[in-house]
């Protein structure tokens, strides 16, 4: 997946090693991101000093460290809207994680905090009837990050504007099954194009929905996608 523009390998202490390639593409997620921290001009808040001394360095860090953040909450919805839809005899309704519900990062700013993370009765009108079937999350997970969304930015703040090419390697597919290929897309289309590919229907031991896609459960939460 090209969300992502960094190489990750082993060194032989198995230590895992992540840098940023020396040819991004301006329209993955990380730089997306790195563009808007680079000039919003809070990289230099001292909270984020952790991340790095050198402004550089500090940016990569903290970029990824948002990208970590947004990319679990993001699966973790994937996994719910599966046994949501599982659970209600597969109406289409409770798909949500797409363009159409979902059509930029303002509107997963306002799913995470204003919908997920309030009751329905306290959600705000604009979202009542329209997320009337999300239930409420008592999670973290749906809780600003104090530190990286807090000062330094919201997801909110991506543009959703640069093309992304395919990668050579992707597992994205057309209308007919093959492989697309020699196109550029979008990030959030890119991301949920992709999500699309796997199963997240897993639930225990057992299958809701089985495909011939490949199952994703909930282990994978907290590992990181880079």
């Amino acid at each position: 997946m090209s969300c992502f523009t960094f190489w990750v390998w082993r060194s032989t202490e198995e230590v895992v090693k992540i840098r940023r390639r020396k040819q991004p593409e301006a329209g993955a997620l990380i730089e997306l991101v790195i563009f808007e921290l680079a000039l919003n001009g809070r990289i230099e808040n001292p909270a984020l000093e952790e991340y790095g001394k050198e402004r550089a360095e500090r940016i990569e860090n903290v970029a990824l460290a948002l990208c970590i953040l947004w990319l679990n909450r993001i699966l973790f919805l994937k996994l719910l809207e599966a046994q949501l839809f599982a659970f209600n005899d597969n109406d289409p309704h409770f798909k949500f994680m797409n363009l159409e519900t979902l059509p930029d990062f303002s509107e997963i700013k306002g799913f995470f905090f204003a919908v997920l993370a309030r009751r329905p009765e306290e959600r705000h009108e604009m979202y009542q009837e329209r997320f009337a079937h999300i239930p409420y999350l008592n999670s973290s997970l749906f809780e600003p990050d104090r530190t990286l969304e807090e000062k330094a930015m919201h997801i909110a703040e991506l543009k959703n504007n640069v093309p992304l090419p395919i990668y050579q390697d992707t597992i994205l597919r057309d209308g007919q099954g093959k492989l697309r290929k020699g196109e550029k897309i979008r990030m959030l289309n890119y991301l949920f194009d992709f999500l699309n590919i796997y199963n997240f229907g897993l639930i225990g031991e057992h299958i809701v929905n089985p495909t011939s896609n490949t199952i994703i459960n909930a282990s994978v939460l907290g590992k990181g996608l880079y």
